[in-house]
């Protein structure tokens, strides 16, 4: 039986303290007067970074002006840099104790299972188009890229795999911060003992610690000790300390998206000023819309909806259509956790989902299941890259593919989250976060588009776990305590 007790509630919309004070949200998807203010902000940031940037172009500015106008956003990337790795690992960690705490075994099982293979597929699809697209591709890249590739011919698909598992279990944690593992191949040629005797080249294989965080390897130890407090949480104190520690870092973040529209505004200015080609960026981000746009829309419009008729036999999109309220909202707010009561309110009124099953699921998937933010993840990971020049190997994918995975779900339900999320990704596998900022010149865009997947996920999550638990459910009865829907609201 799924059992939903008030005091997981309360620690589950504790963590969403900040992000809204009042959860009424109108037609038009806007919170409250601060939402409304901030989402405008960020617009006139945006629209002031491109005309600021294309004018001092025009006027080819001193590379001290330069510096000046790029300033600001440094510093943005510098605080959220600062926060990210914080806010991960205590949302991680508050995320398994909630998913564990008051679940049964059969129904855990279900809703992690759908979590983990869903966001799983988003983040592959994203990473396939983006790597057949190639938005961030240039054509005078061609031989830097080659060149990339002959170093990596040594590079077996062995080290690849086992350094994805050394990773996940990092030596020393604290070093996980800001070092990975990886292994490193080199050809040493070997002179004979004489003049007669050819030469001969050995592949010599060692294990270097370098510069980057090891992302999967905080994940790890995050989601290892959840699942370890969550098992005690009875007599466990970390767990409420954790919650509030992840309370502290989002009114942080909170705090620093207020800053974000000049940072927004002098990243995008100080990007459009140093790009040599701006023909080539603009089509970069051209192709770079358009790849997320696809990719949410195979995975939102095909994947899912032949997961759900798969299980249920039922028409999938008369599920978004009874959640189109919702959906609109999230449009407009481009939070999951602002959205919640509109989402619970879809599933329970229109699509008549058992409340013990949506107060426990839906709240669990605004903080855990996010698939088109871990799509952003992937995508906008390798377009960094292609933009930058640089090849990643297939060790490397991998290594973004299950970053961007894990780190989705350590991803706020608060907008903005995503940009603070990629950072980490970028970090795991060594790419400049420099050309992160030309992103932002679309990412409002790209956000109203992304988010909604994410409540699609979440609806067509509880129906499924619903329709394969609802049997077994109904022959124990209904006795069990639900958390009364003014008590998410309110």
């Amino acid at each position: 039986m799924v059992r939903a007790t008030s005091n997981k509630h309360s620690r589950n919309h504790k963590s969403q303290s900040g992000v809204e004070k009042n959860k009424n949200c109108n037609v038009f998807g806007f919170q409250n007067t601060k939402d409304t203010a901030l989402v405008i902000f960020t617009m006139i940031g945006v629209f002031v970074g491109i005309t600021l940037g294309f004018g001092l172009r025009q006027a080819n500015v001193s590379a001290d002006v330069k510096t000046v106008v790029a300033f600001p956003g440094e510093i943005l990337l510098r605080m959220l840099r600062m926060l990210v790795i914080p806010l991960i690992t205590t949302s991680i960690i508050t995320g398994v104790t909630q998913l564990s705490n008051g679940q049964n075994g059969r129904v855990g099982l279900h809703i992690v299972v759908y979590y983990v293979a869903t966001t799983f597929c988003s983040v592959l699809i994203g990473i396939a188009l983006v790597l057949a697209i190639k938005p961030g591709y240039q054509p005078h890249q061609v031989e830097a890229t080659d060149m990339s590739k002959g170093a990596d011919l040594t590079f077996s698909w062995l080290d690849t795999f086992l350094d994805v598992i050394r990773n996940l279990f990092p030596k020393n944690l604290v070093e996980a911060w800001f070092r990975v593992d990886r292994t490193k191949v080199m050809e040493v040629v070997q002179s004979g003992q004489n003049s007669s005797e050819n030469a001969t080249t050995l592949v010599v294989k060692t294990l270097e610690s370098a510069d980057g965080s090891n992302a999967l390897g905080l994940i790890s130890f995050c989601i290892m000790l959840g699942i370890t407090l969550s098992k005690n949480s009875g007599n466990s104190l970390l767990i409420p300390f954790f919650e509030e520690l992840y309370s502290v870092f989002m009114d942080i973040m909170i705090k620093i998206m207020w800053y974000a529209p000049i940072g927004i505004c002098s990243l995008i200015a100080g990007s459009l000023v140093q790009v040599e080609n701006i023909l080539f960026t603009f089509r970069a981000l051209c192709l770079y819309m358009t790849t997320m746009c696809v990719g949410l829309f195979i995975h939102s419009m095909v994947v899912l909806p032949l997961l759900y008729f798969a299980v249920t036999r039922k028409n999938p999109y008369k599920v978004y259509a009874a959640s189109l309220h919702a959906l609109i909202a999230v449009f407009g707010t481009t939070s999951s956790a602002a959205t919640l009561p509109l989402t619970i309110r879809c599933a329970e009124e229109k699509l008549g989902i058992d409340k013990r099953f949506t107060r426990v699921m839906l709240p669990l998937g605004a903080t855990i299941n996010m698939d088109g933010t871990a799509m952003f993840q992937g995508v906008a990971t390798i377009t960094i890259a292609q933009m930058s020049g640089i090849s990643l190997s297939f060790g490397k994918v991998i290594t973004v593919w299950i970053t961007g995975t894990l780190a989705g779900i350590g991803a706020a339900a608060v907008p903005g989250s995503g940009m603070v999320v990629v950072l980490f990704v970028l970090q795991s596998v060594g790419i400049p976060i420099e050309a992160l900022g030309i992103l932002y010149t679309v990412d409002w865009i790209v956000e109203r588009v992304r988010t909604p997947v994410n409540i699609m996920g979440d609806q067509i999550g509880v129906c499924i776990v619903s329709h394969i638990n609802q049997g077994s459910d109904d022959k124990q009865g209904s006795s069990e305590e639900t958390v009364p829907l003014e008590d998410i609201v309110t």
